[in-house]
């Protein structure tokens, strides 16, 4: 349904929706609600779990709604991870219609909304008023014998008025980007800004995403760190840790502490998620990629930027004492030129459904 006026509609009150698989989504929504803040919209930020307590902690004057949660899981196994998601493809299901009917409530009861933002999260659009996803996975990479995974994922997308896609001319997404359906660029998302500090701490441990595999990674990563290095680590979660870490580390972070590590870091090491991907590219700085086993999107984004001078992959069953004494991106030098949000495309994009962030 295409949205037209005789004159651009002003946004008023907008309604953004972010999912929580991991810190990536919350911290890569939060330069677009940071524009439309700028703008002088209201904007009421709905999401669950962690990635909820992180946006609460960014915009803390702002309304929030809990969303369903998706609560789907990782398996041990990089073998039997593809069957145990394809499994839990019902609940996801179930997940996209709770939420879908918690949208209809929220509306219902506000009538006062004039577009709804959804980071990834399926169910939250409406017949009403202008949707919009933000989604770089517009082709899943599956196995084979999954492809009709893609089908669905299409007709999901479908629901939507447009899809903003998190990427630039650099096209980090690759091949994940690949689809006929109409879409735009907007840029590399990040929460984060580069600020001139020293860079004293040798490694930045950054974990996140689904149980088990981010315990599994954590405690490879304990057993392998040099005890002689400056590391510190960000558990990505707010379920403390069972184990000792003899080492400065938090649970979850600020935003702010956040920029401020990442800036002293001379090399982070994380899993090979697309928006911890921007987050490095944005910042200049050199990661080691540690895709989650099984996880195919980012096996493919780790594959796909294993040749960038800035990046080196690692797989989780290689993780040695080794892997941080020598590393091809050690010596990597940032581009020049900022990398962010493009206003530009946004605003068009809008203008496409008719409405505008102009007053």
């Amino acid at each position: 349904m295409k949205y037209l006026f005789n004159k651009l509609k002003k946004i008023n009150k907008v309604l953004f929706c972010v999912l929580n698989w991991g810190l990536g989504h919350a911290s890569r929504s939060t330069p677009v609600i940071e524009y439309l803040f700028s703008k002088g919209i209201q904007v009421v930020i709905a999401s669950d779990g962690d990635a909820l307590l992180l946006l609460q902690q960014k915009f803390p004057k702002s309304k929030f709604i809990e969303l369903p949660p998706y609560k789907i899981q990782y398996s041990k196994s990089s073998k039997t991870l593809p069957f145990k998601l394809l499994c839990q493809v019902p609940k996801l299901i179930r997940s996209i219609e709770n939420e879908k009917n918690k949208i209809h409530s929220i509306l219902d009861f506000n009538h006062d909304y004039d577009l709804i933002i959804s980071d990834n999260r399926y169910g939250c659009y409406s017949s009403s008023i202008p949707s919009i996803l933000i989604c770089h996975q517009l082709n899943i990479k599956t196995p084979k014998a999954l492809k009709w995974v893609n089908k669905i994922n299409s007709n999901l997308l479908s629901k939507f008025n447009s899809i903003w896609l998190p990427d630039n001319e650099e096209n980090l997404s690759g091949e994940l980007s690949s689809t006929r359906l109409k879409h735009t660029r907007i840029g590399l998302l990040s929460s984060y800004s580069k600020t001139e500090t020293n860079k004293d701490i040798d490694f930045l441990i950054v974990l996140s995403g689904p149980e088990p595999q981010r315990s599994l990674l954590e405690i490879k990563l304990l057993q392998s760190i040099p005890t002689n290095s400056k590391s510190v680590m960000v558990r990505g979660t707010s379920i403390r840790s069972k184990i000792s870490i003899e080492f400065e580390h938090y649970d979850l972070a600020s935003q702010s502490t956040m920029n401020d590590l990442l800036n002293r870091s001379k090399l982070v090491i994380s899993r090979s998620g697309y928006s911890s991907i921007m987050d490095y590219k944005t910042l200049g700085i050199p990661a080691i990629l540690i895709p989650t086993p099984g996880q195919t999107e980012q096996e493919y984004l780790a594959n796909h930027l294993d040749n960038n001078p800035q990046f080196k992959t690692v797989n989780q069953k290689n993780i040695s004492n080794e892997m941080f004494n020598s590393t091809p991106v050690s010596n990597y030098k940032q581009q020049k030129g900022p990398i962010k949000l493009n206003e530009e495309a946004l605003i068009k994009s809008l203008n496409n459904l008719g409405i505008t962030t102009l007053t």
